[in-house]
């Protein structure tokens, strides 16, 4: 009778019930660093596209539209990090959210830097709320 594991099972008193599948904090958190990403184009470009048209472009402005293309892609590396649950990856998530924020307030500081703002620390506790919630899940 011990031969077959079915057997086994319907010797125990004590049923566990299954686990629920946790669900991923990918969804919220994605879209969040994701928005962030794509408004950090939408207002860099025009920027960009200014200064190339009106023939200013010196050095300082292609060491600022460089560092701007490596924001962009730090966001956007952030986005696929926001879909892991590894520690290391959390941190860079949320540094780079960080410092997005601050910098938006480094400089003259209009109506889109205030937006930004807002949209950085929004995207950070919607990172943070969705990863607490697919600990408390899977802890369980």
């Amino acid at each position: 009778m011990l031969r077959h594991r079915h057997d086994l099972q319907r010797l125990t008193t004590q049923k566990t019930p299954p686990r629920p599948a946790p669900t991923r904090p990918i969804d919220a958190a994605t879209v969040a660093v994701a928005t962030v990403a794509v408004a950090w184009l939408v207002l860099g470009s025009p920027s960009a596209v200014r200064a190339i048209n009106s023939g200013s472009l010196t050095s300082v402005t292609i060491i600022v539209g460089a560092l701007s293309l490596a924001n962009l892609g730090a966001l956007v590396l952030a986005t696929l990090a926001a879909r892991s649950t590894a520690r290391w990856l959390r941190a860079y998530v949320v540094a780079v959210l960080a410092v997005n924020a601050i910098a938006s307030v480094t400089d003259q500081i209009g109506l889109a830097d205030i937006l930004y703002l807002i949209l950085c620390t929004a995207a950070v506790c919607v990172v943070v709320i969705s990863w607490r919630t697919f600990a408390a899940s899977t802890s369980r």
